[in-house]
């Protein structure tokens, strides 16, 4: 087995977040007077955080004093409707648990607010991850290489004993800044042929195929 640690993403590669995300905004959208979004463009603006996904929802300049408003209402309804219609991606927990009981450590770092990274990491995932880890004070957002790194050091691991899987041309630039291995998978917020032309060179369809990736690389 070539790694000892395994970094994940969450929205849109271990849990399918989608829906509870566009109910979200949609009900800051509709209570401050603006258009409605589909699932589908909403799907467009994931793994950049939260603010930015509002900012994106909005499309067009306010104050930073409305906008801090509504960036609050968003967070604050996310927070109590974050876990309504989410769910793991089919077989992830018993990837987890098989690549747990295999003896590798298991992190995951997400740009979604911690908060709500524990939340549903503790309804989902209790007792299969070392460390989770959302978007924290003075510590600087993916694709910048600091939260990963972080917990590489934590482990006392070099960097090539580690691979991250992501969903995402964000979650790419977040491996090849911290200079790791990668896989993307391809069951999340971005297809293929987007992933193919962002450069990935390990995309994967399901939870068994990362499972057997990982174990048999």
């Amino acid at each position: 087995m070539k790694y000892k640690l395994a970094i994940f993403d969450l929205d849109g590669t271990i849990l399918d977040t989608l829906q509870d995300l566009t109910d979200a905004v949609n009900y800051v959208l509709e209570k401050y007077g603006y258009k409605k979004m589909k699932t589908q463009e909403v799907r467009g603006f994931l793994g950049y955080g939260g603010k930015n996904l509002i900012t994106s929802a909005i499309g067009q300049e306010i104050s930073s004093e409305r906008f801090e408003e509504i960036y609050k209402c968003y967070i604050d309804y996310y927070s109590t409707h974050c876990d309504i219609k989410t769910e793991p991606y089919e077989g992830i927990n018993q990837m987890l648990e098989n690549l747990k009981a295999a003896g590798m450590k298991l992190a995951v770092v997400s740009n979604k607010g911690d908060k709500q990274v524990q939340i549903l990491i503790e309804n989902h995932f209790k007792g299969l991850f070392d460390f989770a880890h959302g978007e924290r004070k003075n510590v600087k957002r993916k694709p910048d290489k600091q939260a990963i790194i972080s917990i590489v050091d934590e482990f006392c691991f070099n960097v090539e004993d580690c691979i991250y899987i992501g969903d995402s041309e964000v979650d790419l630039l977040t491996a090849n800044n911290s200079g790791m291995d990668h896989i993307i998978v391809d069951f999340g917020f971005r297809d293929y042929q987007f992933l193919k032309e962002a450069g990935a060179e390990v995309i994967l369809s399901s939870a068994r195929e990362i499972e057997d990736y990982l174990l048999n690389v």
